[in-house]
């Protein structure tokens, strides 16, 4: 389970302070921990602080991730989530999505981070995760492991390849910055346009793509990909490019 590969070091302290926690059983973390930068990294990719205030959730095609973040939930606040199974009409697979609800861990996530509410625009790397490299490393993994790729087979694609993609330029190009200080090059952010199926609107996503060798290789030693599908993925990425190396806890 990808818990029990992060540590939970106080490595900043948060000046979060709640007036009023109206759940007691609640915890609200008094420091920021390699744990909770890949919780909120992971949150920014695959999740969404609703509306409504009183509920956030995850979702993910891979029920045992979803497990893994509710452990992570209850690791970090006292909560437990409900994880539940949806089937899209344009997939054959199934969705899972883990919802929690508490105003109380709603109102730290978005008042201590800056998340948005609602429709996810105007993201941005919380500044806190820059006061410490090893947080900014957490940070970026949980955001790769929500909504970076790479190859299901390595070996028999044409190419290999290693992305990540996001709605907004800006956020795309803030994560270049932040893989840069891991000494980690991409090309430049590549704009796709997706007509949807069901009408004539277009969507506009950014795509971020590692693609040279030594690349990769700093970005799978560096920064890599916890989530248990996509670290299967990364062992025949690492044949691929010949390169015996591997993060710790594979």
């Amino acid at each position: 389970m990808i818990e029990r590969f992060i540590p939970q070091i106080p490595l900043v302290y948060l000046d979060y302070k709640p007036s009023k926690i109206k759940n007691k059983i609640i915890l609200i973390p008094g420091f920021l921990s390699q744990k909770l930068a890949y919780y909120i990294g992971y949150l920014q990719g695959d999740g969404c602080l609703e509306s409504s205030l009183k509920r956030f959730s995850f979702t993910d095609e891979n029920i045992d991730q979803m497990k893994s973040i509710s452990d992570m939930t209850y690791d970090l606040f006292n909560i437990s989530g409900h994880i539940r199974t949806r089937f899209p009409k344009l997939s054959k697979k199934a969705v899972y999505t883990l919802e929690i609800g508490s105003v109380d861990v709603h109102r730290f996530i978005r008042t201590t981070f800056k998340m948005p509410v609602g429709v996810k625009i105007n993201l941005s790397i919380p500044p806190q995760m820059y006061k410490h490299k090893d947080l900014l490393r957490w940070y970026l993994r949980g955001l790769f492991d929500a909504d970076g790729t790479l190859p299901k087979d390595a070996m028999s694609v044409k190419q290999a390849f290693i992305d990540v993609t996001f709605k907004d330029k800006l956020f795309i190009e803030e994560i270049q910055k932040a893989l840069l200080l891991f000494d980690i090059k991409t090309l430049r952010p590549y704009r796709r346009l997706a007509k949807s199926p069901h009408s004539n609107f277009i969507s506009e996503t950014w795509e971020l793509r590692i693609r040279k060798k030594s690349d990769m290789l700093n970005f799978i030693n560096e920064i890599g990909f916890f989530s248990q599908n996509k670290a299967k993925r990364t062992k025949l990425l690492l044949r691929r490019l010949k390169a015996p190396v591997a993060q710790p806890g594979y």
